[in-house]
């Protein structure tokens, strides 16, 4: 927690500063303690992936041999990046954030879905999914830079449908989102 709160990492007896903008992360199980649950809470996007079919085995083998992209898929990828140009320089990743919450309105038909939808999932689902106001304000800025990131100066309804990966604690709380 003191890397992601802090951004500092302790190694041994020294505590050293950590840069860090991004933090990824993934488990094969999901925490069942109150100390691994605030961790888990850090986690703003949680996306259940499930296991490899047999049928499709084949091709994560090809994929991890280094030659899973045949010439053709591999020199379209070539393509688009060098279409979509250099990209964002680590400043202006750094500041995006910051622009989105001062260029980006939140209406209040969206702020009343988000209340409702964390009353509805706290006091009507069963079991009850919590939902920290830590979590729910950082689901506002994401619906922020979501909608900066799509060009527009307001965050809309549709734009809650990212909330199925934000609020919930296990990985059928989705569907009750």
């Amino acid at each position: 927690l003191t890397l992601l709160n802090e951004r500092l990492f302790d190694n041994g007896s020294a505590r050293l500063e950590a840069p860090l903008l991004t933090l990824v992360g993934a488990s094969n199980e999901l925490p069942e303690s109150e100390e691994l649950d605030a961790l888990y809470d850090r986690f703003l996007l949680r996306r259940h992936v499930s296991r490899v079919t047999n049928a499709n085995v084949h091709q994560l083998a090809r994929l991890a041999s280094g030659r899973g992209m045949t010439l053709d898929a591999e020199d379209e990828a070539k393509k688009a990046a060098a279409a979509a140009g250099e990209g964002l320089s680590l400043q202006d990743f750094k500041d995006s954030a910051k622009a989105a919450y001062e260029a980006v309105d939140v209406p209040d038909a969206v702020i009343d879905l988000l209340v409702e939808l964390r009353n509805w999932l706290q006091d009507k689902c069963e079991p009850p999914v919590t939902v920290s106001d830590r979590r729910l304000m950082k689901a506002v800025q994401l619906l922020q830079v979501v909608a900066y990131g799509d060009g527009r100066t307001e965050v809309n309804e549709y734009d809650c449908l990212l909330l199925e990966h934000v609020f919930g604690n296990r990985t059928d709380d989705a569907m009750k989102v």
